[in-house]
């Protein structure tokens, strides 16, 4: 789903942050109001209280092969727009506010965005029966969804390219069926990547949802929604945000620029002293790809400097912030890694000009 600015919602560590206005070119300042929805958490109010008997299994494989934690580009309980306009906190659920003649609509994004080509197959997370093969337009597209074990919980997917003549209401499949395949979005949306949309619903299918309601965008039994992270299989992985790093220096505290990592991500002016340090823990011995995430803008440095320690080596390597493609996660490094000791990450601005950006730092075992 396309990515909007707006109020987002910080934990309590981030009230001690300055809020950044130089970054912020006319976006709002975050407000620290409620608490956020993060990876392997679920949105408060949303999915609490899961109905009775309702077991959806851990370890879930992801829906198109090879990937994995770092493809997301869009996670979790983040603000959403259905179409562009005045944004407006809407808590965790829709709401709308009328701009001229046009309603426009804002809701938590109840799903994960999985980055892919145009053209990349998706298959179910989990065996069951197709109960809709549906058409949302180009906000959506195509989409299916999916009833498992006997009806109790529900699996959901947008953004498809579908052959109905072989994906239909009624018909059983398995984690190896091809639903359809990642499909171009519309190329007006501006910023926007081709993904697949995954949304899992902790209730059985309703025929009288809409459409709407299966995307996240209507009222209707929005507290079924759940984080799909919380059962897709994440061995070998972990993931640090800016709010658990700790900073020194003069860091501010921004949400200006779309697909960060969490609630947003903290800036450095250029020529200013300090650091961010992020300490991660192996889930088990081995190797591990070390992966950066940050938010792209000409504003940027050039000169990032990550400092890699494994407590026995160091690497250093130097990204520029500028221009990357949006949600990526980009790869630093491989390093051995092994539970007795902390990975630790530093960032240093290498320049004396353009905004140094502290988010995430993400390992994944190879």
């Amino acid at each position: 789903m396309k990515r909007s600015k707006g109020y987002l919602s910080f934990s309590l560590a981030l009230l001690m942050c300055n809020w950044a206005m130089s970054d912020l070119k006319g976006a709002d300042l975050l407000t620290p109001t409620e608490e956020h929805g993060m990876l392997f958490e679920s949105v408060p109010g949303l999915s609490v209280n899961l109905p009775n008997k309702v077991v959806i299994p851990d370890g879930l494989p992801w829906p198109i092969s090879g990937k994995s934690i770092k493809d997301i580009s869009l996670y979790w309980g983040v603000e959403d727009a259905v179409s562009p306009g005045i944004q407006k906190d809407c808590k965790f659920g829709v709401c709308g506010v009328v701009s001229g003649t046009t309603e426009n609509h804002y809701h938590k994004h109840l799903g994960v965005d999985i980055a892919a080509a145009s053209g990349t197959a998706v298959t179910p997370v989990r065996a069951g029966k197709v109960e809709r093969v549906g058409d949302f337009g180009n906000g959506w597209g195509q989409f299916v969804v999916i009833s498992h074990d006997n009806s109790t919980w529900t699996s959901v997917y947008g953004h498809l390219d579908i052959d109905t003549k072989k994906i239909y209401g009624g018909l059983s499949v398995t984690t190896s069926t091809v639903l359809g395949t990642v499909k171009n979005l519309d190329p007006t949306v501006t910023g926007d990547i081709n993904h697949l949309h995954l949304g899992i619903r902790a209730a059985a299918y309703s025929a009288t949802l809409s459409q709407a309601g299966y995307a996240g965008c209507d009222w209707t039994d929005l507290k079924f929604f759940v984080n799909p992270l919380k059962y897709l299989s994440r061995k070998g992985a972990n993931i640090v945000d800016d709010n658990s790093a700790s900073h020194s220096g003069s860091w501010q505290c921004s949400n200006a620029v779309d697909f960060y990592y969490g609630t947003g991500y903290r800036i450095l002016a250029g020529g200013s002293s300090g650091e961010a340090v992020f300490k991660l823990d192996a889930p088990s011995d081995g190797s591990y790809k070390i992966y950066a995430r940050w938010t792209p803008n000409s504003n940027r440095t050039t000169k990032a400097n990550f400092i890699i320690s494994n407590g026995t080596s160091i690497v250093t390597v130097t990204k520029s912030q500028q221009s990357i493609p949006r949600g990526a996660w980009i790869e630093l490094t491989t390093m051995n890694l092994v539970t007795a000791r902390q990975l630790s990450v530093t960032i240093r601005n290498g320049s004396s000009t353009g905004y140094l950006v502290s988010d995430a730092v993400l390992i994944e075992k190879q």
